[in-house]
């Protein structure tokens, strides 16, 4: 599978949303153990929002955050297209 980042949510998108969130273990085993995120989709996209903070670079790059940068937001969502490969 491959995520086409579509955008992080603003607050006013936020509002908008009635997603049943699911807690999901991703692990692209480029870093280290696995880790928890919120997953929610629709009929087009697929949302993430994180559990946690995690100190891992495909952690970071799923929710765009600077890497081992103080931007971490536990409110951010972010969505995406998975495409199969």
């Amino acid at each position: 599978m491959s995520f086409i980042f579509q955008g992080i949510l603003s607050e006013g998108d936020k509002k908008n949303l009635n997603l049943e969130w699911e807690t999901e273990i991703l692990s692209r085993n480029m870093s280290g153990p696995p880790y928890e995120v919120l997953h929610a989709q629709d009929d087009t996209y697929h949302y993430f929002k994180p559990c946690g903070q995690y100190k891992k670079i495909e952690f970071e790059q799923l929710f765009k955050f600077i890497m081992g940068g103080d931007d971490f937001d536990e409110e951010r969502i972010v969505k995406y297209i998975i495409v199969k490969t």
